[in-house]
């Protein structure tokens, strides 16, 4: 599908093909952070791990709770009773992205996953980045890893299938 739309991050080739034009965080948190930021800024800085930037990128969910993912350590720590965004059978656009916070207290091996919006194609699917970070690595800059998906719940059965999804709340992520 063309894409109709996309972000600082992404170039297109005349036939179609995806080029990715900067690296970014290996961390879903860090590099949504990041992309998020940087398309409502219009550039991308330079990224330094532990760096600070604006504007701050929350997470938004269904039953009001916001979180700022940007100054709110373990965040997800207060996940209880959390419900999932009304995205309205719409998807997020560029300068905004996904977040799957794990709600229940069952040893997931992830307690959330993030992931901001690249670019959107004709059809209504859309590219989301779709970095993961190694446990115990520091944090380096890399080619941007993604996944297309045509709602946000494939973002989560994508990445760990459907037998979780009691256990996590997608949410919005926005500026």
């Amino acid at each position: 599908m063309p894409w109709t739309s996309v972000s600082l991050f992404v170039e297109v080739s005349a036939r179609g093909y995806i080029r990715y034009k900067h690296q970014i965080p290996a961390s879903c948190i860090e590099s949504a952070e990041y992309i998020i930021q940087s398309i409502h800024g219009g550039v991308c800085p330079e990224w330094k791990p532990g760096q600070t930037r604006a504007p701050n990128v929350y997470a938004t969910f269904g039953n009001g709770k916001t979180f700022n993912v940007s100054l709110t350590e373990n965040f997800h720590k207060q996940a209880s009773g959390v419900t999932d965004y009304d995205f309205k059978g719409s998807l997020p656009g560029i300068g905004q992205g996904i977040i799957c916070l794990n709600t229940s207290s069952a040893d997931l091996p992830y307690n959330m996953h993030l992931g901001a919006v690249l670019a959107v194609d004709s059809a209504g699917r859309i590219l989301v980045s779709n970095m993961m970070e190694k446990v115990g690595v520091p944090v380096v800059k890399k080619t941007i890893e993604s996944i297309e998906v045509s709602s946000v719940e494939a973002f989560f059965t994508d990445n760990f299938g459907a037998l979780a999804r009691g256990s996590y709340a997608l949410g919005l992520l926005s500026t």
